[in-house]
Formats: C-alpha cells, structure tokens, sequence
C-alpha cells in the first residue's frame, strides 16, 4: 500500500517503547529516523493507552495515517466512534482454498493437478490462508502463534 512512497514506522508491540511512551520523544524520533515523510504507519496502535486521543492530535496537525491493529477492539463499533469521518476501514481476511489455489495456480478440475490440489488442501487446512505464510511455512508456527 505505501510502495513508493516516504513513510514513517511505529510498531507498538515493543514493551520498552510502552512503558517510556514519550509523544512528542517519539515524534521526535520519527522525524529524525525518517525525514520528511508523507505518510505514519502505526502498527497495533491498540496497545496504547488512549490511544486515540493522540491519533486525533496527529490528525488535527495535518499528518497523513494509516493505523493497523489485530486486536478484535480495532473492528468494533467503537472505532466508527472514535474516529468518525476521518477513516476508511480495510479489513484483511485470510485467503480461502479457492484463492489459495488460485494464487498457487492450481486448478482441482484439471486431472493433472489434482494431486497437487489434494496436497494444497491439506496443507491449507493445517496451516490456514495468510498469505505471508503460504510462500514460506517455515514461518506458520511461530506466525499464528
């Protein structure tokens, strides 16, 4: 989504950056760490506390966001209430079988394929649909975990 483009980083699954949580340190931080940015990705912002009062600063200050979360509290209704007609809300889903195939290029219908599908499903229904994990299931176990 911001290939090509300036941005700044903040990943909120960092203990240490939680426990001394500094805004204006780490605005500070940012600007250095990343010059002239056009965009902040604040990844699981919902492990802040209030943390949306600080996203409603940034917003208010002009800053272009995109703010990404796993936790359920991301999608619930008090979002919409937070941040009212300031978002557009993006939710990721896994991949289904069928577009797990489709991504692989497997078609279950052509007989030449089939074993290869039966494989997929099989490996689709122990590991799931993420799609970083499809290329690379060394990763699976410690990803869902």
């Amino acid at each position: 989504m911001l290939q090509g483009n300036n941005f700044a980083y903040l990943n909120f699954d960092d203990n240490q950056l939680l426990e001394k949580w500094d805004e204006d340190l780490a605005m500070s931080a940012l600007d250095d760490v990343y010059p002239d940015y056009d965009f902040m990705l604040l990844d699981e912002i919902q492990n802040l506390p209030d943390w949306d009062l600080w996203v409603s600063k940034l917003y208010r200050r002009g800053k272009n966001l995109i703010i990404t979360g796993s936790n359920a509290n991301m999608l619930s209704s008090e979002m919409a209430t937070v941040l009212t007609g300031r978002y557009l809300q993006i939710e990721m889903l896994p991949f289904s079988l069928d577009e797990t195939m489709r991504w692989k290029n497997i078609s279950p219908d052509r007989e030449e394929q089939s074993a290869h599908a039966i494989m997929l499903a099989d490996d689709y229904m122990r590991n799931g649909g993420y799609p970083e994990t499809i290329p690379a299931r060394g990763i699976t176990k410690s990803y869902l975990s």
